[in-house]
């Protein structure tokens, strides 16, 4: 006698056989396959990896474009010589009268801050900027 005869003969065996083979082509899905685990998680760690490196190219970056910049420099510059709002718009009027492209210059050449050769518009603030020419270079 064969099993798929005996299986039609007795109802009972037909359901164990059945619930034999599920069990078994469910302990086939219980299994991982560790290849693609590794897989999966290389690649998890690669994305990873990409933007942890992503994040310190642009925070590098923004370090650099606030730090070494021309307006820093010159707002440093203006706050360590103690420099107030009025001192600052002064000097950045100077040196967009010069047509000067870096206001820094302003605090290392005395020659832009001399009140005889101011152009027009700042030339009734030649006191302001005689004062200020002084307070830098003295």
């Amino acid at each position: 006698m064969t099993i798929s005869t005996l299986a039609t003969t007795l109802p009972a065996t037909e359901h164990l056989l059945a619930a034999g083979n599920l069990g078994a082509a469910s302990r086939r899905a219980d299994r991982v396959d560790t290849g693609e685990a590794l897989l999966w998680l290389a690649a998890a760690g690669g994305m990873i990896a990409l933007v942890c490196l992503a994040i310190r190219l642009v925070s590098r970056w923004q370090h650099r474009r606030r730090h070494n910049s021309h307006r820093r420099l010159f707002q440093g510059l203006c706050r360590t010589h103690g420099l107030d709002r009025g001192a600052r718009r002064l000097l950045r009027q100077v040196a967009r009268h010069r047509q000067l492209k870096q206001p820094a210059r302003l605090f290392t050449e005395p020659k832009w801050l001399n009140p005889a050769n101011l152009p027009g518009v700042l030339r009734r603030r030649a006191a302001e900027v005689a004062a200020l020419r002084n307070r830098l270079f003295a």
